[in-house]
Order: structure tokens, then sequence, then C-alpha cells
């Protein structure tokens, strides 16, 4: 009797023991419009041949789909060169992974329509057919009330969103308030159509929010093709990107033809912004915004590094607007060229910022061309920065020095710089046309060997300060897609001097690797 008692008390856990694994297991669902129906059951949409027409969160999501509670480790796989409309929209996600079992919603690049590619794989497309979501996002991850953690969107087309205010028209909106670990990749946002000013493509948390950790890589933003009242020529409205949460990574991305590329509010656990291609900023529908190409708005720590930033083709704003209360920023191998009309580097960002720790410059490569420093202080007063240090900056302009002065600053390092005239840097072969803008063609350039050595300071987050820029992407127009990094670093030498500027002279770069190749991340 105890025996059949203990065996059948045995049984019991093995079965309770089977059932909560399965409830936590990790699963890949299929998605396809074209060929899914919601009712087919988890199990049946776990295989490609009998997907779901949608998945958990989206709008039109019905039967098994809706009432299915995703759960970390799942992965929902959209089948490619499909399209979802409208009515299929927004999805709104309330579910979390963990840090070791992400849930990630994305693709499966042996898989897709063939009928609409039948050139190959491609994204799967949400359009929103230039009306208005309903919400205003394509997709919706909770408000500052919630928050979900350790998701991963992936390789998604975004396109036709309709913005009528800047209430509607993110494509993907809001951070909860305490979330953490969310990585967007590889997707591409283009041909909004807007008639109204401020609104953000990618939207971060709310100011003041706690999230943190959360990273932004390889996507495409481009307002080249959007449309709307003033919008010829691709003229935006929109922000790229509107952070403000801490230990996040915006990295590698294409954003052009937009208002105000990247607005960072907070990094209090250090926020990078590295690797992007930033390009043709644009004046705001109703002229009220200015552009400036990469903003810092708040206090925190913040490494800007290995950008390519150029053409403004709005009047106004700057290239990289710093300096606020409580702001400690390194900016280090960016590229900045055809700055006019804007203007250069600027600081601080408004008047009565009381102590800004510190300002770091190294190794940029700035050309203003026109008789503007390559450092500009902003003429705002109240404010007093504890250090503000520009070394081995390759500085092209017809301005007499490096930095504008008038800032109150304790501790000023301004040397060595390289400066030099555009007709100088043309004679020495420093010019907008090459490969890799403004490198040194020639052993005997200005910049060669114009630097001193910084490897003392090349630890943790700054250890990229020990190699030259890596030139942020290449990419590839025909199908979105970025390459990472455009070129190959190479280390700086641990002795002697450095070169001035993003780059060190020496051996050739590595041709452009082929258009067709697609992204590839570090």
């Amino acid at each position: 009797m105890f025996k059949s008692a203990a065996r059948g008390a045995a049984l019991l856990l093995s079965a309770w023991l089977m059932i909560a694994t399965m409830a936590s297991a990790q699963h890949t669902y299929y998605v396809s419009k074209s060929t899914g129906s919601d009712s087919n059951g988890a199990t049946q949409a776990q295989s490609k041949t009998s997907p779901w027409a949608h998945f958990p969160g989206m709008a039109s999501c019905t039967s098994n789909c809706k009432s299915y509670s995703p759960l970390a480790g799942d992965r929902f796989i959209l089948m490619g060169c499909d399209t979802w409309v409208n009515s299929d929209l927004p999805v709104n996600w309330n579910w979390s992974g963990t840090s070791g079992a992400p849930i990630y919603i994305g693709v499966d690049k042996t898989w897709y329509n063939a009928t609409a590619c039948p050139s190959g794989w491609n994204r799967p497309i949400w359009d929103a057919q230039k009306d208005v979501i309903s919400g205003g996002n394509f997709f919706f991850y909770p408000s500052p009330s919630g928050s979900t953690n350790y998701v991963t969107l992936d390789n998604i087309e975004m396109t036709h969103l309709e913005i009528t205010s800047g209430s509607y028209g993110s494509a993907i909106g809001w951070v909860g308030s305490a979330s953490q670990g969310w990585t967007f990749s590889n997707n591409y946002i283009h041909a909004w159509d807007a008639s109204a000013d401020n609104c953000v493509l990618i939207q971060g948390t709310y100011e003041g929010s706690t999230s943190q950790n959360d990273i932004y890589e390889d996507n495409v933003i481009d307002g080249s093709d959007a449309t709307g009242p003033g919008m010829g020529g691709g003229v935006g409205t929109c922000y790229g990107f509107y952070t403000d949460y801490s230990g996040v990574k915006i990295v590698n991305n294409v954003i052009r033809y937009v208002v105000n590329p990247i607005v960072a509010y907070s990094g209090s656990n250090g926020l990078e912004i590295g690797g992007n291609l930033i390009e043709y900023g644009q004046d705001s529908l109703g002229g009220a915004n200015h552009c400036n190409m990469i903003e810092i708005v708040g206090g925190g720590t913040f490494y800007i590094h290995d950008n390519v930033i150029h053409d403004m083709a709005c009047n106004g704003g700057e290239f990289l607007m710093l300096g606020n209360n409580g702001e400690t920023s390194y900016v280090w191998n960016n590229i900045m060229y055809n700055i006019s009309p804007g203007q250069p580097p600027s600081f601080p960002q408004t008047g009565g910022q009381g102590t800004i720790p510190g300002l770091y410059f190294y190794g940029n490569t700035i050309v203003t061309g026109t008789n503007m420093s390559c450092f500009n202080y902003s003429g705002q007063t109240g404010s007093t920065f504890t250090h503000l240090v520009m070394e081995n900056n390759h500085c092209v302009t017809t301005s007499e020095s490096t930095y504008s002065g008038g800032a109150s600053v304790t501790n000023l390092v301004q040397t060595p710089n390289t400066l030099m005239t555009p007709t100088t840097a043309t004679s020495q072969g420093y010019t907008s046309s090459e490969t890799y803008a403004y490198s040194p063609t020639k052993s005997s350039g200005g910049t060669v060997g114009a630097g001193t050595n910084l490897t003392s300071s090349c630890s943790g987050n700054l250890s990229g300060l020990c190699n030259d820029t890596g030139y942020a992407v290449l990419y590839n127009s025909a199908s979105q897609t970025v390459t990472v990094p455009a070129r190959t670093e190479t280390a700086r030498p641990t002795t002697g001097a450095w070169d001035a500027g993003a780059y060190l002279f020496g051996d050739d770069p590595p041709p452009d690797p082929p258009s067709e190749l697609a992204a590839v991340a570090h």
C-alpha cells in the first residue's frame, strides 16, 4: 500500500513537472498574412505549413492567436514579403522575456512569400496605408504605467505612417517606466505622410524614467520618400530617435531626411551614440524646430563616437548640441562636413545650466568650410564647465581658431589640434569626394603625426579611442540594409605621436564590400 501510494505521488509529481515544463517551453510560432489562420492551434502554429495570420498583440489577432500569452524564449517569425495593413495594427505588446531567454519577433530568411518576392527574401511589411493607426504607432510597448523586458523586434519594414499631430506618428513608441533589455534591429522605417510637426519615429521612454540597457542597431530611418504638405524633396518633420533612459545604445543606424535625427535626454548609466550615418537634416514643416543632428538635452554620461554626419539642408541648428547641467560627454572619431548653413558642435545647450562636469573632444574631423570655428560657444550664459578638452581634432575652416572661446571654464585644454583652410586641405588631398571623406592620402598630410598619444585614456567605455574611425556603416540603398563597419578600424600606436583627426594614415583601406551585402552586425 505504501509503495503504491508513493508511486502514485511520484507519477503525479512527474506529470506536474511535465505540465510546468510545457508551460514554460520556448517555442517558435510562424505568422503569415497570406497563408495563415488565427484559428490554428498553438501547436499547429509551430509549423510553417499551418501558421497564424497574426501574432499576439496585433489589433486583428483573434481566436487561438489572441488567447495565447507569449512566454520567455518564444519566437514569432513573420513571413518575408507578406503585408499587414492598417486594420491589423497597432501591435500592443505586454509580455516579457528574460535576459537568458528574450522573446524574439522577427524573421527566418528562408521563409518568404515567393509570389510577392520572386527574387528572394525581403522584410515583412507593416503598411499603415496613409491612414491614422489607432493609438498612432505601429508598435506600442507599455506607457509609463507599465513595463516589459527583454524583447527583440527585428527586420520589419514600416511604411506609410500617417502623422496628423505630434501625438500621432511613432513607428515604435514608449518603453515603460522600468523596462529594460529591449533590442530593435534591422528595421526599415520610411514613406511616412506628415501634416504636423514633432512626431518621433522611434520614441524611447518618457522623461524621468528608469528604463535601461536597450539597444537600437542597424536600423534605417529614411525620409527621402516622405510625403505631406510642404514635404517636397523629402523634407521631414520627424525626429529620428528620442531617448530618455540609461545604458542605451544607438549604434550603426542610418538616419536621413529628418529633423533632429537623435535627441538623447538622459544618460545616468552611460548612453552610447556610435557608428551612425546621419545625413540631410531637414527643417520642420512649420519651421518651429531647427535641426540638430545629435542633441543632448539632459545630464549624465554620453559616449558619441565614429558617427559620420554630413549635409544640413536647414537654416540654423547644430551638428552636435551639448552642454547641460551634470553632463559629461566624450566625443571622438566623428566626421562632420558640409555643415553650412548649420553650426558646428556647440555648447552649452541653454542658459543657466550651472555646473557642466566635462566635454571631451578627441580626434574628430570637422569641416565648417566657412568662417566658423570647429567648436562653438553658443553664447548662453550662467554655466561653468569644469573640464573642456579639445585634443587631436582636425579642423578645416577659414576661421583662425579651432575654438571660438567665451565659455566659463575651470580647466581648458585645446591643444594639439590641426587647423587648416579648405584650400590647404584640398591641396593635401583632404576632400569630401574621397571614399572616406577628409581622410589623409599622403604621409606629408598635415594630420599625420600631429596629435598627442592618448593611450592612457583608452580603457572601459573609451577603449575605442585607441583605434581610428570605423566610418559608421555602409548603406545599401537598394535593399535598405547596412554593413558594419564601413571601414576597417586600425589600432593607433601605443607609443609616439598619434595622427590628428579621425583617421590613422597607413595602408590603403580595403575596397568597399559588394553592394548586394545585407546587414552584418558586430
